[in-house]
């Protein structure tokens, strides 16, 4: 379990703090096209979707835009993600 919680990224497996899988802690991120303020759903849908080791991120109209979807799907995935994957990007 702690391995694979390490492959996803997860910060002080062992330790006492809370665990943050893929995480920055509590920085900000602005989408790196339209500089709108990103959500921390929108940072673990684009590296589940995109690059689990990006640093820039889009945000879901942007993300929608260059996926040739809509940001309404990307919300649904975003709740798939989080319900019924129990996806440790979504935490």
């Amino acid at each position: 379990m702690e391995r694979a919680l390490r492959a996803c990224g997860v910060e002080d497996v062992n330790g006492a703090g809370a665990a943050r899988c893929g995480a920055e802690g509590d920085m900000e991120h602005n989408c790196k096209r339209c500089g709108k303020l990103l959500e921390g759903d929108e940072i673990a849908l684009y590296r589940k979707l995109i690059w689990r080791e990006a640093s820039e991120y889009l945000c879901l109209e942007c993300l929608s835009k260059d996926l040739s979807s809509s940001p309404e799907r990307l919300r649904d995935l975003i709740h798939y993600y989080r319900t019924k994957q129990k996806c440790c990007l979504f935490v």
